[in-house]
């Protein structure tokens, strides 16, 4: 590999603040050639993708091994618009009285650069109490978003009244301050894209926020870059 260093791309898609599109964390082999150049040191990698994306979701396994001094590492790599998104699972193993607490250790050093925080929802009924508690933690600071969403609208009580809510199209998706979806595998080519963004951004009305984020192993570039093409033929 060459020793030489690139630096991070002059200019980004320009997407406004209003619509981002972003990946499930940005450090995968795949992309290496494909997206970052050969030769891009990996400690540049997030800056690179900074400049091409405005937002990202950092998975709940980056997140657990991180310490505060790489998220604030993170921070000082990216222009201060760009967006970070953080997933949180229940803990494994021993079972905390408080779940959230340590999610919430983790999640400060984001400070007010961190705009929401996704919950994966577990299948497990045993689960529901210290999901709850883990819920009701985080969103007394932050937009969160539970996935998936229920297969009806038979949400539990709790959900409305910690204050978080579902990811679209979740039974109030349209109704939170800011509206989040993600696209899988089965969701690319262009059309079907693009009636998914044309969608969420009619979810998330004028005044509000829609963050898109692409999953896979890994997401798959292509859809991304297309999104962003998409949104700026529809001028969002």
């Amino acid at each position: 590999m060459d020793s030489q260093r690139h630096p991070p791309p002059e200019s980004g898609s320009g997407a406004p603040a209003g619509a981002q599109i972003g990946a499930r964390d940005w450090e995968y082999e795949a992309w290496e050639g494909l997206f970052y150049p050969e030769d891009l040191p990996g400690e540049w990698r997030l800056a690179y993708y900074a400049n091409e994306f405005r937002c990202v979701l950092v998975s709940a396994d980056r997140l657990g091994q991180a310490d505060p001094a790489d998220v604030r590492g993170w921070l000082a790599e990216v222009p201060d618009d760009f967006a970070f998104l953080a997933e949180v699972t229940l803990p494994a193993g021993e079972r905390p009285r408080d779940p959230g607490g340590d999610w919430l250790g983790r999640l400060e050093p984001f400070g007010e650069r961190l705009e929401g925080v996704l919950v994966r929802w577990p299948a497990a009924p045993e689960s529901g109490a210290r999901l709850e508690r883990l819920v009701r933690r985080l969103a007394a600071r932050y937009t969160v978003w539970l996935e998936p969403p229920p297969a009806s609208e038979a949400a539990p009580e709790w959900v409305a009244d910690s204050g978080a809510g579902w990811v679209w199209p979740g039974p109030d998706a349209g109704n939170r301050p800011a509206v989040l979806a993600l696209v899988g595998p089965g969701q690319s080519g262009r059309r079907k894209l693009g009636e998914l963004l044309q969608q969420v951004l009619t979810a998330a009305g004028p005044p509000g926020r829609a963050y898109v984020i692409v999953e896979g192993d890994p997401p798959a570039m292509e859809v991304l870059q297309d999104a962003e093409t998409i949104l700026q033929l529809l001028g969002a």
